[in-house]
Formats: C-alpha cells, structure tokens, sequence
C-alpha cells in the first residue's frame, strides 16, 4: 500500500534502494500511486540533486545514492520540517528568512498538541558561516551545520534556556555515538578535553516581551577541525559518519531537554556537563578571577570568589580560560 504521507522522492528512492533489478517507469509509478509523468519528473530532480539513478531500456537503477544526506525526503515523515541547502551563505540566515516568513503567513507558535514548533535548516556548505560575537564560523569538510527555528510563546528573559537546552542535548548526543567524553562550556560551546569541535549561535525575535522565535545555529566539526588552535572534532578524519542518525538524535535529545526547560534538572544537567565547574576563570576585559559556579534559572553565569558572587550573561563578558 501506497503511504501518501510520505513525499515521492522518498517513495521513489526507497524503491531503488529495495530494488534487485532495474524498475521500470510503469513499475515506479505503480508502487507510488502517480503517474509516469510524475515519476520522470521526480527522478530528475533527485538527479539534479547529486544521486545517480541510470535509465536503460530495462528500466531505473540507482547507480549512486548519496547514504549521508540532509535533503528534507531523507527524513521520512518528517520531511515537511527540513529544509536543506548544498550550499549557502548561512543556516542562520536562511533561518531568519524562514522564521519572518511563518510570522506573515500567521503560522502559529505551536502545534496542535501544545508543543513548540520546530523546522530545520541544514547545509553541506557555509560561505558565511555565524559564531558568538559577530565572529566567523568555518564550516570544515563534512561538518554537521544546521539552524532549529524554534518558535514558542516563551518570555524573553527565558529565551537563553533554550540555548543551553540545545547545548545538553549536542553532549548527550555525540557521548552515544563515541566513546570520547564531552563537555559544554558557558555560554554556547561543546568541547572536548582537547579542543573546541561545536558552536551554538541564538537568534531571537520578540515583541511585548515575549518570544515570536528563537532560531539555535549549530555547528559541528564531525571528521575535520578548522586550522585553529584550540580546536578538535567528534571523530577522527575519514571516520564512518552519519550527520543524518546524529541530526536525528540530537532533535529527540533537543525535544528532552526543552520539556524539562521549567525545572531545575536542565540547570543540573548543564552544570554536571561542564569543563570548568568549580574552577578558576579570568575575565579578558579586566583580567579579575573568579571560580565558575556554573548557570542559573536564566543561563546567565554564576561568578565567585571570597567576597562577592556576580551575574553574568551572554555577551557581557568573555572568559579566558584554558583547555581542561
């Protein structure tokens, strides 16, 4: 039976990937419940999308299937919430673009069930890639580069939980897929005990003080790591990855901690996952110490030494710090 949910590039590539022998065009467009217009139409453009699918006289084989791709079909019936780009100047950018336009169509800030909304952007290629602080993300070969527009009804003086609510569940996500240790590091980067290998970016858009969207920019170095000190990736270089099962995680472990946004076990976790809890910091603008006493209800971070306790949050300070 024919699953109309499921898009025809999908049902179509599902196909071949079965297929023994060559499918016809009358076999294909039974199997998908559309025409053989339809079907030619479909094979051309997954053909102009980098998949290699021969025609002969015997009918379709796919002679090249791309195992590691991010096109929204990939994801079944979730398709509707992906968009993806080979290459762009920035997922952030196109993020934004997205999130305004749902704000003039009146898209609501909720699904049906009372969950927020999400939508993803990936990319293969960033020629503009965004980081914290106006500075530049350089996205390596085979790198996981993605932006969560994610739109709720949340006040704006919550809106860095959901920063760090994507910061757990990036960690949680690559300890299941190695055996490496990882670690956030405040306000919005992931380590590990070597280097930098993610970067989180937040955008957001508010009005009355309250949230109309919050878009998350995620940056990964799966296999390669830019030509930057300090930094690493997740695996090493020519590793068997798949950015797609990682993606696919990461947006359950994501959905996890949103739900526990409200409650002090997201502060728990986030602090737990830290490099440098209870360790001494330096502040680059004033060069003052402090021991780092991880985050609070609003992702702001919590500074201590003997006589005082200060508050800090994103982009009011830059701490100095060195690897673990």
């Amino acid at each position: 039976m024919v699953n109309g949910n499921l898009s025809l590039k999908n049902r179509i590539l599902e196909a071949l990937r079965n297929a023994t022998s060559p499918l016809s065009g009358d076999q294909l467009a039974e199997l998908s419940g559309v025409s053989r217009v339809a079907v030619w139409k479909a094979v051309q453009s997954l053909l102009e999308s980098g998949y290699g699918i021969e025609s002969s006289r015997h009918g379709y084989s796919l002679t090249k299937d791309l195992k590691d791709s991010l096109y929204p079909w990939e994801f079944g019936l979730q398709e509707e919430h992906f968009s993806h780009f080979r290459e762009t100047d920035s997922t952030m950018i196109q993020a934004r673009n997205l999130a305004q336009k749902s704000d003039e169509k009146g898209r609501p800030s909720q699904t049906d069930s009372g969950e927020p909304y999400i939508q993803i952007v990936t990319a293969d290629r960033q020629t503009k890639g965004k980081a914290q602080g106006g500075h530049k993300w350089t996205t390596t070969e085979g790198s996981l580069a993605f932006t969560v527009v994610y739109k709720s009804p949340l006040p704006v003086a919550k809106s860095g939980l959901v920063r760090v609510a994507a910061q757990t569940a990036l960690v949680r996500t690559l300890k299941q897929f190695s055996k490496r240790d990882f670690f956030v590091r405040w306000p919005s980067a992931v380590w590990s005990e070597k280097g930098k290998l993610a970067g989180i970016l937040d955008e957001v858009s508010a009005s009355g003080g309250t949230c109309a969207w919050i878009n998350i920019g995620i940056g990964v170095n799966l296999t390669n790591s830019p030509n930057i000190p300090g930094t690493d990736s997740v695996f090493e270089k020519d590793a068997p990855v798949s950015r797609k099962k990682i993606l696919e995680l990461f947006l359950e472990e994501f959905k996890e901690s949103i739900s526990i946004m409200d409650s002090k076990e997201l502060l728990d976790q986030w602090n737990s996952l830290s490099m440098d809890f209870g360790k001494e910091i330096a502040i680059e603008e004033t060069g003052e110490k402090y021991i780092f006493k991880g985050i609070d209800s609003f992702g702001a971070a919590l500074l201590e030494t003997r006589n005082s306790e200060r508050t800090f949050f994103p982009g009011s300070i830059n701490i100095k710090r060195n690897k673990k």
